[in-house]
């Protein structure tokens, strides 16, 4: 009702009268309650009660309830009761609704429902040729972990407190399943893991004594008076078993080419509580040739007519007989290093041979080389009128004085090839001996190989001439 002052102020025109209209939500507000454990596990069919107003849902099986009918900025307080009005679940919640008479809380209880999650990471599903497997695991869990224990083979749970080893295993398959219990008295469980015990790998090898691998030989073994078959070695000498010999001593023993002939001794064989056990049949002669190498004379060309011929012999065992072959001739017996004597003029090959006590023969590269005529070749630091073969304006300090005399290569023809092996002796000669020339005979502003090549070239095309 308005006053007599206003009215009288309204209708004489004089009064003007503002106000400010909130809009007015069409439904009443809606709040949103959830009830779940410490691990955020639902609690469905929960009782949810508000303190004042008597309002009162149950959860669904997600844990929620709603309800409308709230009005804005109101505080309204909640109770959870599981399961029955009985039992209160969790503590008293209060929700200050908003401008629109709505809101939300979590009513939680301070216990978790859900059971530790284990898992096992070893054994695995797989054969072990060991008595005692490592026993590891996980457990994942919201709360602390009262208990551990696992059951082997569907027997008595034996109590842990971490990893440990399973013990003592027989042959065969086993399983295991670890278990864990939390501080609410959830058990947890892993799925049951399925593994077996199998016998180690016994090895055998057959070799020679240079340790060279005897493949296809047959390998036999026995623990009392007959021998049984254990196998046939591959190209590297050797076969392995695998979950065969149980634990225990045995004797082995190898034959090749077939039973009719043993390969080296019978060897005593011990197989360990694991199943694992090695040995090595040897026989007592080796196959290996020896190894030679020629040390001199070396692929050359030489101005003697004897040489030392020296050379390196290596073997397993003893060396029984050394000699040489000259330009495939007929061998020749020696006892170590010797010289090469009475060497005719041109081109020569030799190879060195040795055999070991268990006639191995081995043999060097070939080796070529070649004897030169009489070559005197000599370097002067000053010139020598009247001898020289060749003059070059460059050389101002080395003149070089040689003579030749013919049939070098001994094909009884005096012809370009010989002065061309002239000329390689020359050089090596030079390479060796002369140290003081100082022709640039090829004009490059070095003196090297080079010139001596091109000196050699210039006295061919004299000789040529005269």
């Amino acid at each position: 009702m308005l006053s007599a002052a206003v009215l009288a102020l309204t209708l004489a025109g004089t009064l003007t009268w503002t106000t400010n209209i909130q809009p007015v939500k069409a439904n009443p507000g809606t709040v949103t309650i959830r009830v779940q454990y410490l691990d955020g596990c639902p609690r469905s069919s929960a009782i949810v009660k508000e303190k004042y107003t008597g309002w009162m849902w149950v959860t669904n099986e997600s844990g929620y309830v709603s309800g409308t009918g709230f009005q804005p900025y109101t505080i309204y307080v909640f109770k959870a009761y599981w399961p029955d009005l009985g039992q209160q679940f969790g503590p008293e919640e209060t929700i200050l609704t908003n401008e629109t008479g709505d809101g939300s809380v979590t009513i939680e209880e301070d216990y978790e429902i859900t059971p530790p999650a284990v898992e096992i990471l070893s054994p695995q599903n797989l054969s072990y040729a060991v008595s005692s497997v490592d026993l590891s695991f996980t457990i994942y869990d919201y709360s602390s972990i009262d208990w551990m224990g696992y059951s082997l083979d569907g027997q008595s749970n034996v109590t842990v407190t971490g990893n440990t080893s399973l013990t003592g295993l027989s042959l065969g398959q086993h399983n295991v399943i670890v278990y864990a219990n939390d501080t609410y008295g959830n058990m947890g469980s892993s799925n049951r893991v399925y593994f077996t015990r199998i016998l180690g790998c016994v090895t055998i090898k057959a070799q020679y004594k240079d340790g060279y691998p005897r493949p296809n030989a047959i390998v036999q073994w026995k623990n009392a008076t007959e021998w049984k078959y254990f196998g046939t070695t591959n190209e590297s000498g050797v076969k392995i078993r695998f979950n065969y010999l149980a634990p225990g001593p045995y004797w082995v023993a190898a034959w090749y080419p077939d039973l009719a002939t043993q390969f080296g001794v019978s060897k005593f064989l011990v197989v360990n509580e694991t199943g694992y056990g090695s040995q090595t049949i040897q026989a007592n002669y080796e196959i290996t040739p020896p190894v030679n190498e020629v040390l001199s004379p070396v692929n050359m060309t030489y101005t003697n007519t004897s040489l030392p011929l020296n050379f390196t012999v290596n073997d397993f065992s003893p060396i029984s007989w050394i000699g040489y072959s000259l330009d495939n001739q007929a061998n020749v017996t020696i006892t170590g290093n010797t010289t090469l004597t009475n060497l005719a003029i041109g081109q020569h090959s030799i190879i060195v041979y040795a055999n070991d006590t268990y006639g191995n023969m081995g043999y060097s590269d070939k080796i070529y080389f070649t004897i030169a005529n009489d070559i005197a070749i000599s370097a002067y630091a000053s010139p020598v009128p009247g001898e020289t073969y060749f003059d070059d304006n460059n050389c101002t300090g080395g003149w070089i004085t040689v003579t030749w005399l013919g049939d070098l290569d001994a094909d009884f023809n005096v012809d370009e090839d010989d002065l061309w092996m002239f000329c390689e002796a020359f050089i090596d000669y030079y390479k060796i001996h002369v140290k003081d020339m100082n022709c640039d005979f090829d004009n490059d502003c070095d003196i090297d190989e080079d010139d001596l090549w091109t000196f050699c070239a210039a006295f061919i095309e004299y000789w040529k001439h005269q």
